[in-house]
């Protein structure tokens, strides 16, 4: 039930007999508050949205995909939570971007074996970017996930392309490095069982994890399917 809200003269505002009256009655009940003498105003309350959040990030314009899934209305909820952490796994990420500057967390370079995450093909970069950009700091574009950390993980050879073994592996050590979103832009992820596999585990973990859907055949739905 909604209340109607009132407020007497020379006093607070408050909900006037909440919940003791149907939401039918509750236009009947604020007219007949407004006519008591000791009555400033009557209303019926109202649910409310979050005002939209546009961000002074310059190339914000150019992404079209926040309008289409409702980011700025998503960011007057939340931008985000610095404790969660996104996994990238892809081609590296360039460390040095000033709109990921301070975001990002330590990673790891399947190919290599090594901890360096540099970015050899400029895929990783861009998807980092849109996952979790600093946004409303009048640089560059603006994440998704604007307040989240960044965990590069490079599964994928110098021409750009990865391989099943490399993203099974490093989506269960993202879960056990704290790794909370995985995002795997990388066709055919979900037609390997050992990904499959490999995301369930990271759900179990209390995870989500994302991949391209390739634009070549049906969306799988199931929930362990990445």
């Amino acid at each position: 039930m909604i209340p109607a809200l009132t407020r007497r003269r020379a006093s607070s505002w408050a909900p006037a007999r909440a919940g003791t009256h149907s939401d039918a009655s509750e236009p009947l009940q604020a007219e007949a508050d407004r006519a008591r003498p000791e009555v400033e105003f009557a209303e019926l309350d109202r649910i409310v949205p979050a005002a939209d959040v546009i961000p002074d990030d310059p190339r914000y314009p150019m992404q079209p995909e926040h309008r289409q899934i409702g980011s700025p209305a998503a960011w007057g909820i939340t931008p985000g939570a610095q404790t969660v952490t996104i996994a990238i796994l892809d081609t590296g990420v360039d460390g040095n971007r000033p709109d990921l500057v301070g975001h990002l967390v330590p990673g790891w370079n399947a190919y290599n074996g090594n901890s360096n995450t540099s970015d050899v093909h400029g895929h990783g970069t861009f998807m980092a970017g849109i996952a979790g950009a600093v946004g409303n700091n009048a640089l560059g574009v603006r994440g998704t996930a604007c307040s989240c950390k960044v965990m590069t993980i490079r599964i994928s050879a110098p021409d750009g392309t990865g391989s099943w073994s490399a993203i099974t592996e490093r989506l269960v050590w993202a879960a056990d490095h704290g790794a909370r979103v995985a995002n795997i832009s990388y066709y055919s992820v979900s037609t390997s069982s050992s990904v499959t596999s490999a995301a369930q585990y990271f759900q179990n973990r209390g995870g989500v994890v994302t991949a391209a859907p390739g634009h070549t055949g049906p969306v799988e739905s199931r929930a362990e399917n990445p």
